[in-house]
């Protein structure tokens, strides 16, 4: 779900949890809105800008700890150009930095990590490799043109991983 509509995300949300059928988020603007949807959603998935809204300013990784208390299984802030931050339910913190590419447009980056996520995080990978696997992903889109322009395949993908570093992670700031 998203929070385009909030009230349209919360009915959804909670039928599909009522079916036992996990919920992820894709938010990127903080809003009360928003976050009503952050009671009803397993796996939120959000801007950095979104999470540090929930943290009340004080930091993404405050957002995502107020997620997990709301009742998140996994929360993940995006981070742009510098990967991605995540919190499981042990609550530890998990920085995974960016990978070393040469972008040619960033567009459409966040949906392929959201398209990555899912996967990772429902296949039961730990919360390092989900997040090295949506950033993998999302930085291979980045050296295509166009929003979809770099969609990999998993053969790709697993092969991009193999043969690209990461950056060296700086904390979320």
């Amino acid at each position: 779900v998203d929070a385009t509509d909030p009230e349209a995300s919360i009915a959804a949300a909670r039928t599909a949890r009522a079916a036992g059928v996990p919920v992820f988020l894709d938010a990127d603007s903080p809003s009360d809105a928003a976050a009503r949807l952050l009671g009803e959603v397993d796996f939120p998935v959000v801007s950095q800008r979104f999470a540090e809204g929930i943290g009340r300013g004080v930091s993404a990784e405050a957002g995502l700890r107020e997620m997990l208390r709301l009742g998140a299984r996994l929360a993940v802030a995006t981070l742009g150009e510098r990967g991605a931050l995540g919190l499981g339910r042990d609550g530890r913190a998990v920085g995974s930095p960016a990978f070393e590419i040469e972008p040619v447009v960033a567009r459409g980056a966040g949906v392929v990590f959201h398209a990555a996520c899912i996967p990772a995080a429902l296949g039961g990978d730990d919360l390092e490799t989900a997040l090295r696997t949506a950033n993998g992903a999302a930085a291979m889109n980045c050296e295509a043109r166009g929003a979809q322009g770099g969609l990999p395949t998993r053969a790709e993908l697993v092969a991009f991983l193999a043969s690209h570093r990461q950056r060296i992670w700086r904390g979320e700031r």
